[in-house]
């Protein structure tokens, strides 16, 4: 039952978060029947698995908002505000009520306190409300537009599912809830009276469903009792248009009761096949009347539809099994690596064509496996629209959230991780950035503040902004804050880059005073450590009175990258080698020059490079022909001067150490084949670390 339970608490959350983001959409367009009508199927999913699994206070809670929304399907009941309110305090509760089927009692009397503000804004509610109970069913208008779809649906329920606390009723009306349903209870299997164990189920339903939705909506019903019941779900082929297989006797063989056989030989006698096939035993009443039921069904629909396709099947699993898979891969990678090296140094061909045809294998499987994991990060867009219009009215704020880039996808663990930080600069932005709007009027600005949220890949990296047209940062009040608290002299001379980083020193806040929102110093510090532990950076940027942009820059992976491997003098390094474009030879005696400016002529065109011997400070014997790795970083292309270029290889990234943590150009390490360890280069923060020592020896002359 636990299984069943958290498979719920699961979809429960799912079709919630689905119900909100179809609510946010109508507070935006009322009008918009497809959000009425994902709304209203979200918390009818919720109220009928509820009852099926024994949550019958949130069942109860779930059946007067599906009520509501029914209402408004309908027209009877018109979008509001204080209606979107209302929902979407109502998700919030039934999100409370998911950990236990049996809620403190606190709980319940929230729900009831929900309802009661629920009655204000439609009086007639409370009159209904007296006489309704938890588990009716709720009527579902049929669409005009003609169903597509007839499925023939078989389940007989596990033999302790009474025992257990399963009710077939909500199943049932879930199923009817999805369309036009003719259920057929098969009860020829009950025991004689006298052995009846009423604990014990003994019974099977046969049902045909004509229905507008896929099959995948059909096997969501069963979805928590399909490990432990007996079930069919077939859909029927609406393009065949022979009559011959609508006919009873072709319909009790497509149902696997008699065969062909049979069925030949009750024709033979030129009577009724049904009334035939029950005097020989063959058939009992109940399926005649099942298969009678699906013969009504689908004459009828057949003379309005045709054919559909179906949607692909997919398969849920638990995250963590997926986080294990991955780390088992990357560690066949570094075990492949060191075969590969074996195989080498032995210079065996047999041992050779196998390495390679396992790494082959196992770039293919790093692939499928890194794809597994990934997923469009629009999928949390839908929690900071929620964030934005609550907020917003709490502080009385006029603030509209725009995101682009939602099918942009990163690894599912670096979003969940993600999450945090970004509510903690919308929140920023919303409290400290946006003005109130007689203020934004007062500067000329637009009463209703805006909000950015953009997302897109660039090179190997995702990139993450979140830009505000607000107030912006003040450097002259963020300066004397930090001098306040210690954190920098008085006499410090800092350019605006330097004054802005101080707004992520642990403890620092420009807030007058402390509100449940913003004021203790508690958030930009966690959302830049956030955003480091991910191998990530953050940036800021703004301009008094035009706003502020917080921009973030993520791998796609923490797991596994392609990379070029090289070396110098004994130190082996990895660059990732999506920004690699080419490699070029260089003679060391072109290198040597105290001058940190070095270009490199490619092709007449003049290409800055650093040498990673001198950054690094290693010493050994300098070859006369040098390699420089040539990058693209953004609009830019940059070199990396090194001894040898190795090749190509499949790198596991390991995060460094605390200690290491903030050292300029290390994104993480890897493992070799032999057991050493290589750092992963991070290209840009090098480039960006030698422009600044440049920088300083210009201005120092």
């Amino acid at each position: 039952m636990f299984g069943v339970i958290a498979t719920f608490q699961n979809e429960a959350r799912e079709h919630l978060q689905l119900f909100e983001e179809a609510l946010l959409e109508l507070e935006d367009n009322p009008h918009n029947a497809s959000c009425i009508d994902q709304a209203f199927r979200s918390i009818h999913t919720i109220k009928g698995a509820g009852g099926i699994v024994g949550y019958r206070e949130l069942c109860n809670f779930a059946h007067h908002v599906e009520n509501v929304m029914d209402k408004i399907r309908s027209g009877k009941y018109d979008i509001s505000s204080e209606l979107i309110s209302f929902f979407l305090d109502a998700k919030d509760h039934i999100q409370a009520m998911l950990p236990n089927p049996e809620p403190e009692s606190h709980l319940i009397i929230e729900g009831q306190q929900l309802l009661d503000k629920l009655y204000k804004v439609l009086p007639d509610e409370a009159d209904q409300h007296s006489v309704s109970t938890p588990f009716e069913s709720t009527a579902i208008e049929q669409e005009e537009k003609p169903a597509t779809k007839v499925f023939r649906i078989r389940f007989t329920p596990d033999a302790d599912s009474f025992k257990n606390g399963f009710d077939v009723r909500p199943l049932l009306r879930e199923l009817g809830g999805l369309g036009h349903c003719q259920v057929t209870t098969i009860t020829h299997d009950l025991p004689d009276f006298n052995a009846l164990q009423p604990q014990l189920s003994a019974m099977r339903w046969d049902l045909t469903l004509l229905t507008e939705q896929p099959q995948s909506s059909v096997d969501d019903v069963f979805i928590f009792v399909i490990d432990d019941w007996t079930l069919e779900i077939e859909e029927i082929d609406l393009t065949d248009k022979d009559a011959i297989s609508d006919k009873l006797g072709e319909l009790l063989i497509a149902r696997g009761i008699i065969s062909q056989n049979q069925l030949s030989d009750a024709l033979a006698e030129h009577r009724e096949v049904g009334k035939i096939l029950q005097d020989q035993g063959l058939v009992k009443d109940d399926d005649i009347k099942a298969a009678l039921a699906e013969q009504q069904v689908t004459r009828e629909t057949k003379k309005q539809t045709g054919n559909d396709n179906s949607g692909e099947t997919t398969v849920r699993v638990p995250a963590d099994r997926l986080d294990k898979l991955m780390n088992l891969v990357g560690e066949l990678v570094i075990v492949q690596a060191r075969l590969n090296q074996e195989a080498t140094k032995r210079e065996d061909e047999g041992v050779l064509a196998i390495s390679e045809d396992l790494d082959r294998l196992t770039t293919e499987l790093r692939d499928n496996t890194f794809s597994l994991r990934m997923l469009p990060i629009g999928s949390t867009f839908g929690r900071y629209r929620r964030l934005v219009r609550d907020v917003s009215r709490d502080l009385n704020k006029k603030i509209v959230l725009h995101t682009e880039g939602a099918e942009t996808e990163l690894d599912k663990m670096m979003i969940d991780k993600l999450a945090d930080p970004l509510v903690h600069l919308i929140r920023n932005s919303i409290d400290h950035g946006i003005e109130p709007p007689a203020d934004r009027e007062a500067a000329g600005k637009n009463a209703t503040g805006t909000i950015l949220l953009r997302a897109q890949h660039s090179d190997s990296q995702v990139k993450i902004e979140v830009h505000d047209d607000g107030r912006g940062l003040d450097t002259d009040t963020i300066f004397s804050k930090a001098v306040e608290k210690g954190l920098v002299a008085a006499d410090a001379q800092l350019d605006n880059e330097s004054i802005f980083k101080l707004i992520f020193e642990p403890g620092f806040s420009t807030a007058k005073t402390v509100s449940e929102i913003s004021g203790r110093g508690v958030g930009m510090d966690v959302v830049k450590r956030s955003i480091q532990d991910l191998g990530g950076k953050l940036a800021v940027q703004s301009e008094l009175g035009e706003g502020t942009h917080f921009r973030i820059s993520l791998p796609l992976t923490t797991a596994i990258i392609e990379g070029l491997m090289v070396q110098v003098s004994n130190e082996r390094y990895v660059l990732p080698l999506s920004v690699v474009e080419e490699c070029v030879e260089i003679k060391s005696s072109a290198t040597k020059t105290n001058d940190r400016r070095r270009l490199a002529k490619v092709r007449d065109q003049r290409i800055p490079y650093m040498r990673l011997r001198e950054w690094f400070r290693l010493s050994g014997i300098i070859p006369d022909i040098e390699q420089i790795v040539i990058v693209r970083l953004g609009e830019e292309r940059f070199g990396f001067c090194v001894d040898e270029v190795i090749g190509q290889y499949q790198t596991v990234i390991k995060r460094l150490g605390k200690m290491y943590e903030n050292t300029v150009g290390y994104s993480g390490a890897t493992i070799l084949g032999d057991g050493s360890v290589a750092i992963i280069l991070d290209p840009l923060s090098l480039r960006d670390a030698l422009q600044h020592e440049v920088e300083i020896l210009d201005k120092a002359g």
